[in-house]
């Protein structure tokens, strides 16, 4: 009958603390965070690319990633259209499930009551900092489900003396290494409880408690033996990602470091947390003031001559997964530190029983000590769910920190494809992986940095629209309004305080004569780029020239070529060479490069010569070429010059140190 009472008690724990976890974790998962951010998209097209037979063991881009959570992705986008909300639910239902495992941990390190198990899972159910992750499409709330649930098999497997839990306690801790790399510091957690463990059993059973140990070890390395042999055959992806991040310098400065590191993780907890808004309202702490009293009294039992093994287990499981963190750039992390989350969450509940047992024995009333607890866990969840949803779930910095911005614009020139009309945006890198995902069926998307070029469509292309974050770049809004003097301002985008972050312009017909083009003959080079315009302007100050090239090509060309001016004349003094000046790059200074041209495209490439003023009075000739970066080896001319490999643009002399054409 007790055993019967007692398993419906944990069933209804079980429930209450899921559907608390459930609801703070899946409402609302479209608007809170807003849009969708870089990383989440690059998941995201990553599981898509699963869907269609890449199955990775390891996927290398995004500095590398580990590939459950990616799977999982892709097994959710088999049900469900992969929008934000799917992509984020994936997160969301591991945090979720993580709850009801850090009440099952309460449970058999507390045995006496199930009360430090339920409050840890109250608490862990509305914690912001696990709130941020559960909600958010990123791999790393996959640590503390998967650790919890294999630090709770192997409790099982203590507490019942069952083969059968430590076979799963040890797959879980190798399946733990494929969801996010901190995890791999929780074999060692798991070694520290195994030898707290074999030091707390008595003598006759210590034998058996070893084999089951050894066996759970086993069973860890056979689930992690695939990517471990993939880190075997390429162990630069083993350490590319900690390497960038790990504390730089001496062996004394990486203490320092590390040590500085410890010191801000000791106020996180209470005073002054996480500042990155991704991971955190700037600066909150990893617990409300709600929670500060049960907190000390959790680790109390640390400070006794004799510790509480339960303490020791969770303090080092803490201690451990706080290291990620500590070893790195950045602290305190919330994000690198997100294994910690279970462990504080059993010391706040610990506490918090403690507290209440106190209040209960000093007043004679059990009544009271239940309903302080109550008060602190109420006033604790208002509050960090406050602090989430509203305080942080609102404010300014999360429409730059969540790219909801360039969501929106996404968006916008997702319609404007499918309407059949080209659409550009300045100036945001070609491969943003969130422009990517929204545009992954109409062509990607089409970006260039307009401070350094400029791109009109194909002449039959009709009605062409801008997107400029004008935030970024000032010069674009002017440089449509001389490509297209009929543009329009379409649509503006603002952030939350109404703030402008980017304008929409449309244009219809360019008129590049407005832009006072020197007339050249066309000049087409073998690989299919060709000069249908160019502008030289002289400058004084700085001295020089600055050029206009406007190149289109009628083929599609397969490499990213060069382009390369040269001014050339008698024999430079410092160099002994013809060459006085030069601006040598791909076009828009890497950011629309030949592969990127779409057939019938004009490029504006900008470029600047530096032109010394002393230059000696003499003939110059201004040349033009393509060559590849790779070996240097240049493009031939096809016209007018075949075989040539470079174009003469012009002649000029120099005159009292100026140049006139």
């Amino acid at each position: 009958m007790k055993a019967s009472s007692s398993r419906l008690t944990d069933c209804s724990v079980i429930a209450l603390v899921l559907a608390i976890a459930g609801a703070a974790r899946l409402v609302g998962l479209d608007d809170v965070p807003p849009g969708l951010h870089f990383d989440e998209a690059f998941n995201a097209l990553d599981a898509l690319q699963v869907r269609q037979g890449n199955l990775a063991l390891f996927f290398e881009g995004n500095f590398g990633r580990e590939p459950l959570f990616i799977y999982l992705l892709a097994a959710a986008f088999q049900l469900f259209d992969p929008g934000p909300a799917v992509i984020r639910g994936a997160a969301a239902a591991a945090g979720t499930l993580a709850v009801p495992l850090t009440y099952g941990i309460g449970r058999l390190l507390f045995p006496q009551s199930c009360w430090p198990g339920l409050l840890a899972a109250l608490v862990q159910a509305v914690l912001p900092w696990d709130l941020h992750f559960s909600r958010y499409g990123l791999r790393v709330e996959l640590l503390p489900l998967l650790g919890s649930a294999a630090f709770l098999c192997l409790l099982l497997g203590w507490r019942r003396r069952r083969r059968a839990w430590f076979v799963l306690g040890g797959a879980f801790l190798g399946l733990s290494l494929y969801g996010y790399m901190a995890a791999r510091l929780l074999p060692l957690v798991a070694l520290l409880w195994g030898v707290g463990a074999l030091a707390l059993a008595r003598p006759p059973e210590r034998k058996s408690l070893a084999a089951h140990l050894a066996l759970a070890a086993l069973c860890a390395a056979i689930v992690f033996a695939p990517l471990g042999a993939y880190f075997l055959q390429h162990p630069a992806s083993f350490g590319h990602r900690a390497g960038q991040v790990l504390l730089k310098g001496e062996s004394a400065g990486f203490v320092e470091g590390a040590l500085e590191n410890t010191g801000l993780w000791a106020r996180a907890f209470l005073l002054e947390g996480d500042a990155n808004p991704r991971n955190n309202l700037p600066g909150a702490p990893a617990l409300t003031p709600w929670l500060a009293l049960p907190f000390l009294l959790g680790i109390l039992p640390l400070a006794r001559r004799r510790p509480r093994p339960e303490t020791v287990f969770l303090l080092g499981w803490l201690g451990v997964m706080l290291l990620p963190s500590i070893l790195t750039d950045y602290a305190p992390s919330f994000q690198r530190a997100i294994g910690a989350v279970p462990p504080l969450c059993l010391l706040v509940g610990s506490g918090l029983h403690r507290l209440a047992a106190w209040v209960t024995r000093r007043t004679g009333r059990t009544w009271v000590g239940s309903a302080l607890a109550v008060v602190l866990l109420l006033g604790n969840a208002g509050q960090s769910l406050h602090q989430y949803f509203v305080r942080w779930g609102q404010d300014n910095a999360l429409y730059y920190a969540f790219d909801e911005g360039i969501y929106a614009i996404g968006e916008y020139m997702r319609a404007v494809t499918r309407a059949g009309q080209a659409v550009y945006l300045t100036p945001v890198r070609p491969d943003h992986a969130t422009l990517h995902y929204l545009l992954r069926d109409v062509d990607g998307p089409r970006t260039f940095d307009g401070r350094q070029t400029f791109v009109l469509p194909p002449g039959a292309a009709g009605p062409v629209h801008y997107v400029i974050l004008t935030q970024e770049d000032d010069r674009s809004t002017d440089t449509v309004s001389l490509f297209h003097p009929d543009a329009v301002v379409e649509r503006a985008f603002l952030d939350r305080d109404g703030n402008p972050y980017a304008v929409a312009m449309m244009g219809r017909e360019p008129a590049l004569a407005s832009h006072r083009l020197r007339s050249v003959e066309p000049a087409r080079w073998a690989e299919g780029m060709t000069l249908v315009g160019l502008r030289i302007t002289e400058e004084k100050e700085p001295h020089g020239l600055r050029l206009d090239a406007l190149w289109s090509s009628d083929t599609e060309i397969g490499q990213d070529y060069t382009a390369f001016f040269h001014l050339i004349g008698p024999p430079n003094p410092e160099s002994g060479a013809a060459l006085w000046a030069q601006s040598d790059a791909m076009p828009g200074g890497g950011t629309y490069v030949t592969t990127q041209w779409r057939v019938g495209e004009i490029v504006v490439d900008r470029h600047w010569l530096a032109v010394p003023e002393d230059i000696p009075d003499g003939e110059f000739q201004l040349i033009a070429g393509w060559y590849l970066l790779a070996t240097h080896e240049r493009v031939p001319l096809l016209h007018p010059q075949p075989g040539q490999d470079h174009l003469v643009l012009g002649s000029f002399s120099a005159i009292d140190g100026d140049l006139d054409r």
